[in-house]
Formats: C-alpha cells, structure tokens, sequence
C-alpha cells in the first residue's frame, strides 16, 4: 500500500479530523474566554476611575459644605465687606486652598451673583466663577476654558439660613473650581494603552487620553454606538486613526459619558498567546493520540503534514514567500512540490485578480457614463413627454368645448317649437291654425330629438369619422320644415323672411336630410340673429351644370370685413369680442356648417360688407352617393301646387278630410295579448308606461329596482320585459345579465336616455334584444310592444285620451315642484351623486311630457357633472346651471297654471 493511501485511510480520519474540530473549539473557546474576560476588566476598569471621579467630588463636596457652615461666613453674607468679617473670610479661603491644592478659585458669593471675596491661583482666570449657575442644590460640573487643556470642575455650594416662617432662604454661595492631575488620579498609563475620554451627551469631548489623539468631537454615528452600549451595560469598539480601541462606558452625574478603553492591539497580543497555547495543547494531545494508534507515522506523516499545515497558514495570510522543501522523493515531496506550483499559480490568480477588478472598475466607470447620457436622454424624453401630453390635454379640451357648444344647433330648432307652443297657449285649441301650429310643433320635435342622438357624430368631423346618411327624399318638404323652423324667429325680432324658389328645381334629391337641414339652420338662424331690422331672403335654385342645388342667404345685417370674413370658418371666430358678447354664441356653427358642407359634396363661401349685411352660398350634391335618382323637376309654384296638394305649408280641406278618414281606419288595432314586465324607478314614468298599457289592453307588473325585477322574472311567466338602465338598488344592465345566465330568453329592451352608440353596444352586450330611448315616443313604442308580442308590423294606435294626458303632465309638474327642494337640498350638501341621479331622472322623463326644453337642460347639466366634475370651478359653474334648471321648472308651472 502506498504512502498516499496510508494517509487517507489511517492518518485523516485519526488527526486531521480530531485537530480540526477541536482546534476549531478551543480558539472559538479563547476568543470568546478573552473576550468575555476584557469586557470584565474593561467594566471593572470603568467602575474604577468613576468611583474615583465620585469620591474625589464626594471629597470635596464634605469639605465645601462643612465651610458653608463657618459662623463667619454667614456674618461675612448678612453684613457685606466691612469690617473685619472679609478679612476672616479670607483666611479661611486660603486655609481651604492650602489643604485643597487643585484648588484655582475659591469665593464667596451674594444671592444675585456678587463675587463679595475670592480666592484664585495666579495661572487661573477670574471669569471662570461667571461659568458656575446658582442653584438652590450643591452640583458639580465640568469647566473647559480655551486656555486649559483639561476639563476643570466646578462646584457651588449655597449657604442658607432659617427664617421666621421655617424656610429656608439662601444668603450667597460658596463656589470652588477644581484642576485635579485626571492622569494620576484615574491611574492613566500610555505604555499599557490606556484610552479615557470625557465627553457631554451631544458627544463633545471634555478631556481625552492620550491627549490630541481623538480629537474634539466623536463622531455621530460612533457616540450612538458607545452611548447606546454603555446604557446596555455594554463594550464597544471604536476606530481610532488607524487602530481598534475596546472601550467601556459608564454614565456620571447624569450629564457626562466616562469612556475607558484600551488598544485592540494589546489585547489582540493576550488573545493569540492563550490561542497559540490552546493550538499546541490541542496538537501535542492529538500527536500523543496518533503515537498511541501508530509511533510509526510520526516521521512518516505528522511532521511533514505539519509543515504543510504550517505553510498552508502564512499562505491564508498572504504570506506567498514560502517555499517547501522538495528534498524527500516520496509521495510528501510531490505533495510539497504540487503546493509550491500551487503557491505559484495563486500569485498568478492574484495579480490577474487585480486586473480584472481594475477592468470592472473601468467598465463600471464607463458604464456609469453611459448610465448619466441615459439619464440626461430620458430627461429630456419626458420633457417632449410631457410637452405632448399638454398638447394632448388642450386636443382634448378643444374637444370638449365643440361637443358642449353643439348646443347651438339644438337652440335653433328649440326656438321654433317654443314659439308654436306659446302660440297654441295663446289660441283656441279648436282652431285649424292651431291644428297647423301643432303640426309644426312635431316637426320641430321630431328634428331636435334627430340632432340630439346623432351629436356624437357631429363631434367626429374634424376627425374625418363622420359618415353621412343618403336618403332620398322630397328637397320642397324639407325647405317647408325649415321655413317653418325660422318663421317664429325673424317674427319675434319683426324681420321680415323672404324664401324664393328659383325654378326650376327637382323634387327629389339623394343626401342626408339632418345634416341638409342642419346646415340651412344653422346660416338662416344666424342671418336672424346678427341682423336688426330689414329683411333675411333665402334663394333656392337648381345648378344642372354640375346637378347641384344652390342655396343663397341674404341679410341686411352689421356686416363684416373681409379679413374677418377670411378667418369665419376657424374654430371659436367671431368678429370681435363685443359681438360675442351682444350676439352670444361659440363660433362653432360655421365650422360645422362648412365640413357638413364638403360631405354634402359642395361647400360655403360669403361675401359681406359692414354695415350692409353679408350673404353666404351654400351649395351641394343632388346625389350624394351617386345613386339611382329619377329626377322630377318643378318648374313653376303651380307644379309645385299640384304635385304636393298645399301652397305654403297649408293642406287642402278636401286631401286632409281623406287622409283623416284613411288614419282613422289604419287606427283600428288588431287584438294583442301579453303580459310585460316594466322596471323603471321613477314614478311619473311608472304612470306614463301604465297608461301606454293600458291603451294596448295588456296585462303588466311594474316594479323599482333590478332585483324585483329578476325575482318577478323569475317567478313568473312574461312576454316582453322593459328594463331601464340606472335604478337603485341594481341597475338594469347587472339584471339583465343575471336574467341570461339564468336561463330566461324572454325579449329584453332597455330603457334610457343615454342612446350613443357605445350605449347601444353595452345594451346588446348584457342581453338586450333593442333600446328604447326616453323620452318616449309613442307611436314608435306601441309600434315595437305589438311587434315583439303579436309578431306583426303596426303603422299607428290610438292616441292616449286626451283627459289623461293633461292629468299625467299636471301630476309630473306638481311632481317637479318636490323634486325641485330636493335638488336645492342636494345642491347646498354638495351632494354630487344625489344631483346627477335626479338630473338623470329629469332627462329621461321630461321629454315623455313633451317637455323637450326641460329634458334637454337636464341631460347638459348632466353631461357637465361627468365632464368637470375634477375642475377648480366645478362647483360655481354648476351652481348657475342648476339655478337655470330650477328657474325653467318654474316658468313651465306657473305657464301651466294660467
């Protein structure tokens, strides 16, 4: 067997093991042994020099108050310096400095700080007595003054005397300041490493030793860390220049921190003495071990297993000048010949150690470069990030200023219907002129509701996402609604209103009637609006070169420039701000009325002078989307007479007595049955829904909230349930959902006045079947009701009686009145929710009474509270819209009451 194996089978498991793991303990063993022991010492040691600081203070502190009971200094205190009583004081003064010789000053002092005698050495300071504060009680405490390196103490002692009243007053005071040798009496040493620091509790040192080595302050950090030992009763070590000082603690007097200590060093010494003395007790018993087992592996293996061990040592200690010697051919000398290539290669791997953390910190340099260029790259990322989303911010609240001023095209059809309604108020309600003003009520009704659902598409244009909608249709009717429209407005401001017809003309034509429409409002109205007296003429003729029809608007009003008229079609333009403010209005209309323009397929110019008027041309396509169209030309007002049976808006008697009998019969409904579910929250609408009803003769339930809603659902049987969207309790989109995934397939149409498209999307997406939007209107309504539960198409129901309809809308205003203390109440709590719920409530339910002015307001203010509700100036803004909303509800009941 060769020597190698001999070790690993005997040698390893027989010494190696046993002298690690004991090794191990027995210096884990000593350190802790030493340590523990200095911490000891240390203590001790600190214990020691305060006692000796207390009993020196003590010592002193007996001597000062058996003087302050001298007869003659309490004569020397209640008689001033007269006499020989200073005299005598002296004496004694002196007596006490000569037995006391750290003694610098000694005096006697009156109760308001009047030194009365004084003793002092010649090297002191006589304004060190200023130092000492006056106390009822004896203290002591420590002097630095700049002339003197180490602290001095100073005491005062107060002399009282008994008064009539058994209390004690005080006469003066006795103060003494002390130099005591700090070095002999707390038995300092440098030669044994002695560290001693005083210092107050901020960390300020008073007196150290060595004196100059620590400096002046102990750093923040460090003081914690001997503070914080010392109240734990603790050792801490401290770094001193260059050196470790184990240090002490111990609090004095309760203002001072003595600090004791002692070089790491000279412990450092101690411990490795007792360590060494451990190692060799440990390896002589392992080597006696070992000679028992096998005397014959002592010159073998132990020895030079001990000389590796050895050289193994200094290498960890980075001692890589040793050399092992080779001499011996067995398997030791290969072995020490291996560790000296390994001693080799180690200060190989060092050196490139050292190069490549040289690399890394070059790298790490480089990469911080790279790291700022970053940052500075990002800095001004998010600056043009930021710039962007300011942009963005102000796209958007340009966005938002043209769909709140859409407004404007609802107003111009509004002051038509409220002008007829006036006007029915005004005259018989059997007349035939009011059976013509009512007509054009309607027709004023049904536009405004059309311009109201497609206002979101109007929001679109100057994103090019708005598509037209071609119909064909008869171009005279539409000029006839439109006429109608703005007869009440040129009357109001007693302008005269011409609209020609220049012949020949086609009947029909192929575009989009609301968007046509809107846009003759829109310049007509405002021909109206800036024009004062005069006249407003319209010209109506037919362009056969490119089958476009012209339409020319004429007033006699202020006029403007040409610069003015060059920047009319920009965003927000007006002539100047005194006409916004006389006129009112966005500057939006033009804008409007100028893109409809173009997708009409034609465009708007204006000529205009100041002080004369101006006249805008407005042309488009009479086939929009070039579609089939057969062209039917009038060529005269009677073809036109004719053609439609009606000259100016009046219907001929005989026609209309047809048409009447014709309705009458359609009227006849065919018998339906069903039974439908309603769930609408609010009550005047619950009573309108139970009339609409009742006129089809069906049975229904009606309940409040969602989950009434779905626990009738599902309990009973129901042909069609009509479900409106915002209820308490539970909405109407989660109860339609819950009713889906139970299984019911029962019709479901919604209920609301929110009908935008992604409204619709969300309708379907619950499991609607349709929408039906408020407010209501009646015929469409009974029209889908008898569709869904008889499968059939209707053309149109009796209307609800006429007694029922005046006392539904006399209910709904008498309603509003509560409704209104509400709101104020609401309003003044600042209660946000609870005013968008009751203006949703408005919205939904006036525009079902025909209160189409009301309705509309309701749905702005509501649209504000989404839209602002994060402004500044939310809440004033929404105080003057809810003081109109109230103002309107108002004027509606007192018109109701006449």
């Amino acid at each position: 067997m060769r020597l190698k194996q001999k070790i690993l089978s005997i040698i390893l498991p027989l010494i190696l093991i046993p002298i690690a793991v004991l090794g191990i303990f027995a210096y884990r063993y000593s350190l802790n042994a030493q340590s523990t022991l200095e911490e000891v010492k240390l203590k001790a040691d600190i214990k020691y020099r305060v006692n000796q600081v207390n009993l020196y203070t003590n010592h002193i502190t007996s001597a000062v108050t058996y003087l302050a009971t001298n007869k003659q200094f309490l004569d020397a205190l209640l008689k001033g310096k007269s006499g020989s009583f200073a005299q005598d004081v002296e004496v004694e003064l002196d007596k006490f400095a000569q037995i006391y010789t750290d003694t610098q000053q000694l005096s006697l002092t009156a109760p308001d700080g009047r030194i009365l005698t004084t003793y002092q050495s010649s090297e002191t300071n006589r304004n060190l007595m200023n130092k000492l504060p006056l106390t009822p009680h004896i203290e002591w405490q420590l002097i630095t003054p700049n002339s003197v390196s180490a602290p001095l103490i100073g005491m005062q002692h107060p002399i009282f005397i008994d008064s009539l009243n058994n209390k004690k007053t005080i006469l003066g005071y006795i103060n003494i300041i002390l130099a005591p040798d700090w070095e002999a009496k707390l038995k300092l040493k440098k030669s044994r490493g002695d560290k001693f620091m005083i210092s107050d509790l901020t960390g300020n040192l008073l007196f150290s030793f060595p004196e100059g080595e620590m400096g002046t302050t102990i750093p923040r950090n460090a003081f914690r860390k001997l503070y914080d030992a010392t109240q734990h009763d603790q050792s801490s070590t401290f770094k001193l220049g260059s050196n470790h000082v184990f240090f002490s603690g111990q609090l004095i007097s309760g203002q001072y921190l003595f600090l004791y200590g002692q070089d790491k060093s000279f412990v450092g010494e101690i411990n490795n003495e007792l360590t060494w003395i451990a190692l060799i007790i440990v390896l002589l018993t392992m080597l006696v071990a070992g000679l028992l087992v096998y005397h014959n592996i002592q010159k073998l293996v132990i020895t030079p297993i001990k000389q590796l061990a050895q050289a193994k040592q200094k290498v960890a200690q980075g001692k890589f000048d040793i050399k092992l010697s080779t001499e011996n051919k067995d398997e030791f000398g290969e072995l020490f010949s291996a560790f000296n290539i390994m001693v080799k290669q180690l200060i190989v791997y060092r050196e490139k150690e050292r190069d490549g953390r040289l690399r890394l910190e070059y790298k790490v340099k480089e990469r911080t470069e790279e790291l700022v260029a970053t940052n500075v790259a990002l800095e001004s990322s998010n600056i043009a990030l930021e710039k962007a989303k300011q942009e963005s911010e102000q796209a958007s609240e340009l966005k938002s200023a043209f769909v709140a001023n859409i407004s404007h095209e609802i107003r111009t059809p509004l002051t038509g219907i409220m002008g007829f309604t006036e006007q029915i108020i005004a005259d018989s309600p059997n007349d035939r002129h009011q059976l013509d003003l009512l007509g054009r009520v309607l027709i004023s009704g049904r536009h405004l509701l059309s311009l109201i659902n497609n206002v979101l598409d109007v929001s679109k244009i100057e994103a090019d996402k708005l598509d037209i909608e071609v119909t064909e249709f008869n171009i005279f009717e539409l000029f006839n609604d439109v006429v109608s429209l703005l007869s009440t407005q040129a009357a109001d401001k007693n302008l005269e209103l011409v609209f020609n017809y220049i012949y020949p003309i086609p009947q029909y034509v192929r575009t989009d009637s609301t968007r046509l429409k809107q846009v003759l409002l829109n310049l007509a109205s405002n021909a109206i609006k800036f024009t004062e007296s005069g006249s407003v003429q319209i010209d109506v003729k037919y362009l056969a070169a490119n089958s476009s029809i012209e339409v020319v608007v004429a007033d006699t009003g202020i006029g403007m420039s040409e610069d003015v008229a060059q920047s009319l079609f920009q965003p927000f333009m007006q002539a100047d701000v005194s006409i916004s403010r006389r006129f009112g209005g966005t500057g939006l209309g033009l804008v409007i009325s100028k893109n409809l323009a173009h997708l009409l397929g034609g465009d708007i110019s204006v000529t205009s002078e100041i002080g004369k008027g101006s006249q805008f041309i407005f042309d488009f396509k009479i086939n929009a989307d070039n579609g089939e169209l057969n062209i039917i030309q009038i060529n005269s007002l009677l073809d036109l007479a004719k053609e439609q049976g009606q000259v100016f808006g009046f219907i001929d008697a005989q026609k209309n007595q047809d048409v009447v009998e014709t309705d009458v019969e359609s009227q006849i409904p065919p018998e339906t049955n069903g039974k439908v579910l309603v769930a609408e929250d609010v009550v005047d609408n619950q009573y309108l829904f139970k009339l609409l009803l009742d006129s089809l003769s069906l049975t229904y339930e009606i309940v409040s909230n969602g989950e009434q809603a779905i626990e009738k659902a599902l309990t009973d049987e129901f042909d069609l349930i009509l479900m409106d969207m915002q209820m308490p309790v539970m909405g109407g989109l989660e109860a339609t959902s819950l009713l889906r995934q139970a299984g019911i397939d029962t019709p479901i149409y919604a209920l609301t006045a929110n009908v935008m498209k992604e409204d619709l999307q969300r309708h379907l997406a619950a499991g609607c079947n349709g929408t039906i939007a408020k407010p209501i209107d009646r015929d469409a309504f009974i029209i889908l009701v008898r569709s869904v539960l008889n499968n059939i198409e209707e053309v149109d129901y009796p209307a609800l009686p006429k007694e029922k309809l005046y006392e539904l809308k006399r209910d709904y205003l008498l309603q509003l009145t509560e409704q209104s203390t509400l709101i104020s109440r609401y309003l003044t709590n600042m209660d946000l929710l609870g005013l968008m719920s009751e203006f949703h409530k408005i919205k939904g339910s006036a525009g079902s009474y025909d209160l189409v002015v009301l309705s509309s307001l309701a749905g702005q203010i509501e649209h504000f509270c989404v839209e602002n509700k994060d402004a500044d100036s939310f809440w004033p803004e929404l105080k003057n819209h809810v003081h109109t909303l109230l103002q309107t509800i108002r004027n509606l009941i007192h018109a109701e009451s006449k």
